[in-house]
């Protein structure tokens, strides 16, 4: 470590980072003599280069101590939920040509990113890996980076004319993009009419916990929620697993190795937790999780990656490097108050989308400066363009954005609806490389890059 840090001096950071060489000084001191330090790593992982951003936030928390400490870097807990069996065998994806696929699937089978990018769904169905799939709680024709390509593999065909993807059923509760390519559109519920167990390991907290969603209201007409039409496919599918009647059934079954039911959780207000089990668990527990039950600093298994990986590396993002002449401007990809989430999920709220109270233009963000230099004034229509698409949208200025950056709010975008067809406003995706556009480079790094895109603005 010492080795690798010689030539990473806070004067060569600086000139990366843009944060003077004392500032850097001052603040690592601040981080050396303080009892704990917690990092907001939620627009890091944004960037081209997620991947080397947490494996320094690791190393930064393992160096100054703050990894399971108060304050620092908590180390959830599972909730021991009981398994449902006799679980089949699954299939081997890698086998199948899935989860990594064409030309580049060995080279890349070792990877794994938590949340596949829409590319890997488009690349399978152009493959003929993929002939059936089945989309809830998403909405990949719009709101995913690849979502004109993935637009464009749906409705791929064969040499005999058929589609290559043989069924495409979208659960939704109001209509989508996703919606316009699908062969069955299936009325989902909302989360006011539908069972739910929340138990996510990284709720940002260290201890256990279990919430009941449960429902408040009927929901209408044929609405049933597609975990529900899971179950009933999978009875058929695979009887021998499925011997549970339903959802609620299912949930008892999980709960019961914590000796609750769905029943005594309502009792209990809809919320389980034992309350904190304490930090610095390693210390008790062995070590962590890892072969040797240390923290490595160094990263073994990425010594063969196609590049040097063991170590984070400090190159600026390969897109945020990428045409720096000709996309003179990083996007930034912000979210509003207003839209939870991608924006989608509130999208068709005429109450978020009013024009007084809530936020219902996207308009690009620019410094006046920046905008003086190319003559744009406030609400001028102007082309912003990226290596990998562009946009027609107004500008509206600020001086809460570095002359050197625009932004445009994410979530926008959709033409599907009343509500949101009247509404003005760019889906910022179109501007953002999705991962095959750079696969050699994101595939591993696992990062989409919203917050490091070049762009260029045309009036």
């Amino acid at each position: 470590m010492q080795d690798y840090l010689a030539d990473k001096t806070p004067e060569r950071m600086s000139e990366i980072c843009d944060v003077p060489a004392e500032t850097i000084r001052q603040l690592a001191e601040e981080c050396a003599m303080a009892p704990s330090v917690g990092v907001d790593s939620f627009k890091g992982v944004m960037l081209g280069n997620a991947l080397d951003f947490s494996h320094a936030w690791c190393i930064f928390m393992a160096v100054t101590g703050n990894i399971d400490n108060p304050g620092g870097q908590p180390l959830p807990d599972l909730v021991p939920l009981s398994p449902v069996e006799p679980a089949p065998e699954p299939p081997s994806l890698h086998d199948l040509g899935w989860h990594r696929t064409g030309p580049d699937k060995d080279k890349f089978e070792k990877y794994s990113f938590i949340m596949e990018p829409t590319w890997y769904e488009a690349q399978a169905i152009r493959n003929g890996d993929l002939k059936v799939l089945m989309v809830a709680e998403a909405n990949p024709a719009l709101t995913e980076m690849g979502d004109y390509s993935w637009q464009e593999a749906v409705c791929e065909k064969d040499k005999n004319g058929d589609y290559k993807l043989e069924l495409l059923v979208s659960f939704e509760i109001m209509l989508s993009e996703t919606s316009k390519h699908a062969d069955l559109v299936l009325p989902d519920k909302s989360y006011f009419e539908r069972w739910e167990l929340l138990y996510m390991p990284w709720w940002y907290n260290f201890g256990h916990g279990v919430a009941l969603r449960q429902p408040v209201v009927e929901a209408p007409g044929e609405c049933r929620h597609a975990n529900d039409v899971f179950i009933e496919m999978g009875k058929e599918l695979c009887p021998e697993y499925f011997q549970f009647d339903d959802l609620v059934s299912y949930y008892d079954i999980e709960l019961s190795g914590l000796g609750l039911s769905v029943k005594k959780l309502q009792v209990m207000g809809g919320h389980w937790s034992p309350g904190s089990i304490g930090f610095r668990k390693y210390e008790t527990a062995g070590g962590f999780g890892t072969p040797s039950e240390k923290v490595h600093l160094y990263w073994e298994d990425l010594e063969e990656a196609p590049w040097s990986q063991a170590f984070p590396r400090v190159d600026l993002p390969l897109e945020y490097r990428a045409n720096v002449d000709s996309y003179p401007f990083v996007l930034v990809s912000y979210r509003t108050i207003f839209h939870s989430g991608s924006g989608q999920w509130t999208f068709n709220n005429p109450q978020l989308r009013d024009s007084i109270s809530g936020f219902q233009e996207n308009p690009l963000l620019m410094n006046p400066a920046a905008a003086k230099e190319l003559g744009v004034s406030e609400g001028d229509t102007i082309t912003a363009e990226s290596p990998t698409g562009s946009v027609q949208v107004p500008v509206k200025l600020s001086e809460r954005i570095r002359p050197d950056c625009v932004a445009l709010g994410h979530g926008f975008g959709s033409t599907v609806g009343s509500v949101a067809s009247a509404c003005k406003g760019v889906s910022d995706n179109r501007l953002i490389p999705d991962a095959g556009a750079t696969l050699d480079y994101q595939d591993l790094i696992g990062g989409e890059a919203h917050v490091s895109t070049r762009v260029r603005i045309v009036k």
